[in-house]
């Protein structure tokens, strides 16, 4: 099966325009750290980032392919990310997709890998399998797994614009017409935010990985989550 991490990505956000960029270390951007982290992934097939064809996020393009990572830029509007997330699945060829967001630079395989083991435990009787419904995880890790089928159905019945812009806000919305699991972890860290959607957000992180150290920046998130900071 093709296992596929798609990861949306944009400059163009309204609260720190060119996060995913932001370098935590000189040269180690925050996508680059979070597709460093993802790599360990025992279970996906293919890791994509999906952007636009707009001309800021030509740097994300560029910065994909120092990374050596594939990226797909969608001609669809910005805020169409479900349409973005359809045309690189069929780009791809993608069966079972897992949907990442390049703001959480500390994404972690265990999680993603638990989120996909889920799912193919159980790919019969699941349209969907995620993390945090509810949350017990760190605020900044939350997967969602779902198959290239119940894409196309979120898509065909995602007409308002503001539920296209959240790809899977179908699902949110409507969660009784889907056969979905959560996957859960013993401990609640979820008062954890790991995710930058701020300036003070991007400091924070970037302290958390000065004191872990460049050598360490793939370190697990449970270890991460028992230091102090």
């Amino acid at each position: 099966m093709n296992i596929t991490v798609i990861i949306q990505a944009r400059m163009g956000s309204s609260r720190l325009p060119g996060k995913v960029l932001k370098e935590v270390f000189p040269g180690k951007s925050l996508l680059s750290v979070m597709i460093d982290r993802l790599r360990l992934s025992k279970l996906a097939t293919q890791f994509i980032v999906a952007t636009t064809s707009l001309p800021a996020d030509q740097l994300i393009a560029e910065e994909c392919q120092k990374l050596e990572v594939l990226c797909y830029q969608s001609l669809h509007e910005e805020a169409d990310v479900l349409s973005r997330f359809v045309d690189t699945a069929k780009h791809f060829n993608a069966e079972l997709i897992v949907r990442i967001c390049a703001d959480s630079p500390l994404h972690d395989a265990e999680i993603l890998d638990a989120c996909i083991q889920k799912y193919l435990e159980m790919s019969n009787k699941l349209d969907f399998v995620t993390n945090f419904k509810p949350e017990t995880y760190p605020y900044g890790t939350a997967v969602e797994v779902f198959p290239f089928d119940v894409l196309l159905r979120m898509d065909r019945l995602s007409e308002e614009p503001d539920i296209r812009e959240h790809v899977t806000q179908f699902f949110h919305r409507n969660p009784n017409l889907f056969r979905y699991c959560n996957v859960t972890n013993s401990e609640d860290f979820s008062t954890l935010k790991w995710a930058v959607d701020t300036v003070e957000d991007f400091e924070m992180i970037r302290t958390m990985y000065s004191r872990i150290g460049q050598q360490n920046l793939t370190e697990n998130w449970r270890s991460i989550a028992s230091r102090q900071f």
